[in-house]
């Protein structure tokens, strides 16, 4: 889908701007580079600039998109801002996009018609109707027509496309393997940037996360839910395993147990929360392998606490 609106040209070693509006920017662009190119672009200014700096020196960009109908105002609206130094006109026009004249103007450009028409001839009229439409001659016509068969012929022409040979294809490959390369070396940097500041990035949202929630009540129905949910996903094997193992690194990391400690610190149930962890223990029953893991916690507890020296006692060191 081709977007219109409102473009603007830099120059990008003398720092002059043009103004533009367009109803497709690609092919507008696509224009004013070609008739840049073969020196006959209808912008004095800006053939000069290419011709002394070169294509290079111009920067593309869009100012605003609009629809085909606001074209001409928003273009006077930008010229009248910017006051470009390229442009020659400082009033928009784009006769090109179908700009309905006013009866007035109708008028002016029929009688300037009539006038011109009333001094030539029907045999000038003629003459100019057959120059105009350039009609080929019967041997023209011939010739054209073997020149055509015989390209058919040699396999110059083809009705359908034909298709490209291995080597074509390879080259296509290899130059596209080269652009795709390039643009990855271009953007690395950005990359990188953005990778660097990941971490960062998600801290500020897990707070403005934390902030927003901070005081706010859930309801019982989304309670609900979220108990549901949560009792679904502890039931997938695969999620407690990669649970456990997560929290089993987390809990070895001094930061995090430090976090736990102060965040705990002066905290006291409340009866009813202590009635509530009651009621969700109660009727629970351990597996024999959570048994013999909170058994093996416990030795390794005791062991450790029979090795630790004791502590002196007020008596010993007043000694």
């Amino acid at each position: 889908m081709e977007t219109s609106g409102i473009y603007l040209i830099l120059c990008t070693a003398n720092g002059r701007r043009y103004v533009g509006s367009a109803s497709s920017f690609r092919n507008r662009w696509k224009s004013h580079k070609r008739d840049l190119k073969k020196g006959k672009h209808g912008n004095p200014h800006l053939q000069n600039t290419y011709n002394k700096y070169g294509l290079s020196a111009f920067v593309f960009s869009i100012l605003e998109i609009c629809s085909k109908d606001k074209l001409i105002e928003r273009e006077q609206f930008w010229l009248d801002l910017i006051k470009p130094e390229f442009n020659v006109a400082k009033f928009a026009s784009s006769p090109g996009l179908g700009r309905i004249p006013t009866e007035e103007s109708k008028q002016k450009s029929s009688e300037k018609n009539k006038k011109y028409w009333e001094f030539i001839s029907d045999d000038e009229r003629q003459r100019r109707r057959k120059l105009a439409t350039h009609p080929h001659s019967e041997a023209t016509k011939k010739m054209l027509s073997q020149r055509t068969k015989q390209a058919y012929a040699e396999g110059r022409l083809s009705k359908q496309r034909r298709p490209h040979s291995p080597e074509t294809k390879e080259k296509i490959k290899a130059a596209r393997a080269r652009q795709a390369a390039q643009q990855i070396a271009d953007t690395a940097h950005k990359r990188a940037a953005w990778e660097a500041g990941r971490a960062e990035r998600e801290a500020i949202r897990r707070e403005k996360v934390r902030q927003a929630n901070i005081g706010k009540k859930v309801s019982e129905k989304t309670k609900s839910k979220l108990r549901a949910a949560a009792r679904a996903q502890w039931r997938d094997p695969a999620y407690r395993t990669r649970h456990q193992a997560a929290v089993q690194t987390a809990m070895q990391d001094p930061e995090v147990l430090k976090r736990l400690s102060d965040s705990h610190k002066g905290y006291k149930p409340t009866k009813a929360h202590r009635a509530k962890i009651g009621q969700a223990h109660k009727g629970r029953k351990n597996t024999p392998e959570t048994i013999e893991k909170m058994r093996a916690a416990r030795r390794a507890w005791w062991a450790a606490r029979r090795l630790a020296p004791a502590p002196a006692s007020a008596y010993n060191a007043s000694e």
